[in-house]
């Protein structure tokens, strides 16, 4: 019984605990930089890019065909 919660029970811990700390390792950086690159952005009165919108190519396509 000592066995189990001295050694057992916290390697579960410790495991389990890799699938919440990893991926919120992976995605915390992420959000800062996408936070940073817009305050940069609107700090310098910079346009911000929008990625759903077509660009002149595909609309000048959709007109045509």
């Amino acid at each position: 019984m000592v066995l189990l919660f001295t050694v057992i029970i916290p390697l579960l811990v410790i495991m389990a605990s890799y699938y919440v700390l990893l991926p919120l390792a992976a995605v915390i950086p992420a959000l800062v930089a996408i936070a940073f690159s817009t305050f940069v952005l609107k700090a310098t009165r910079a346009p911000l890019p929008e990625p759903n919108r077509p660009t002149e190519e595909r609309l000048h396509e959709k007109r045509s065909g």
